[in-house]
């Protein structure tokens, strides 16, 4: 009896700490997952994204050198005008 009794002991024990260490696992998992949400990371992500799709990032270059030199065109031009 004494073995029986044992051996429930240590089985309580195994599933006790296995819960606390699943119930550590799952408060990590929420609170990384809820800083993930926030509206900063959410945005940096987005963009981090965007910036590693090659065809995006090379027309984004192209739109950004075009609203350059269109810039300084019209400065340049308009100062002379």
């Amino acid at each position: 009896m004494r073995n029986a009794s044992d051996a429930l002991v240590e089985r309580i024990y195994y599933l006790e700490n296995a819960r606390n260490e699943d119930l550590f696992l799952l408060k990590e998992e929420i609170s990384m997952a809820g800083d993930k949400l926030k509206p900063i990371n959410l945005i940096k992500n987005t963009i981090q994204d965007v910036a590693f799709i090659p065809n995006i990032k090379g027309n984004l270059l192209s739109m950004v050198l075009g609203f350059g030199v269109k810039w300084i065109s019209s400065r340049f031009l308009g100062s002379r005008l």
